[in-house]
């Protein structure tokens, strides 16, 4: 591996080993039932950022035959899938790391 990619791989491998995912332990009214919404709504977004992947990769594949049009869109539709993953799956990291910080000081 190049020097850029070890390191940027160390990176990840650091933020993604300090996700918390909180157990419901009921001490507020309808505390349960929150936090389970919101892991649905973290998994729906997953797997349409995943579904967009698929679907925008698709298109690219098939613009190959010169429709610059459908090759645009699709690489839109890869990149917003991409983002859309990357924000589902590291988004409750960002918020634990600014809590962190927030409260530290």
């Amino acid at each position: 591996m190049t020097p850029l990619i070890h390191t940027a791989a160390s990176i990840v491998g650091q933020v993604v080993a300090q996700v918390v995912v909180p157990a419901p332990d009921g001490t507020f009214p309808g505390g349960g039932l929150l936090l389970k919404l919101l892991g649905y709504g973290r998994y729906i977004c997953l797997a349409l950022g995943v579904g967009a992947i698929f679907y925008g990769g698709g298109a690219w594949a098939w613009s190959k035959s010169g429709n610059a049009a459908a090759a645009g869109t699709g690489r839109t539709w890869v990149m917003g899938g991409i983002a859309a993953a990357l924000l589902a799956g590291v988004g409750p990291t960002i918020i634990q790391q600014l809590f962190d910080a927030a409260s530290a000081g």
